[in-house]
This record gives C-alpha cells, sequence and structure tokens, in this order.
C-alpha cells in the first residue's frame, strides 16, 4: 500500500511499486480493480510523498 493513502487524495486504495535501483529508484502508483491495473501516477523515488503537507509548503 501507498503512504499517499494516509491522506485522503485519492477516492481509492492506491498502491505503489518500486522500480530501479540505488537514487534511481521511481514509485509505481496504481490502482486495482479486479484484472484491470491503472497507473495514477511515477515519481522518484527521492520526492515527497504526493500530498504530504510539507511538499505543499514548499510550492512557491
Amino acid at each position: 500500500m501507498a503512504p499517499e493513502n494516509r491522506f485522503g487524495i485519492f477516492d481509492r486504495e492506491v498502491r505503489q511499486m518500486l522500480y530501479g535501483k540505488g537514487y534511481w529508484k521511481y514509485r509505481i502508483l496504481f490502482f486495482v480493480e479486479g484484472d484491470i491495473v491503472q497507473i495514477v501516477h511515477v515519481r522518484h523515488g527521492a520526492r515527497r510523498w504526493l500530498g504530504d503537507p510539507a511538499e505543499e509548503e514548499q510550492e512557491p
């Protein structure tokens, strides 16, 4: 499960998969509905979680 579930920004349960090695690791956020997988977002692993209040404070 993805940490973004805590922030309530998605209307469904979102999952994550890590892809890559070392610094070049990415988080793939996705929904699963039956036999369908819907990719929602791909983020670099070093970035904060979507909806994290600390990330929103840094926006200009």
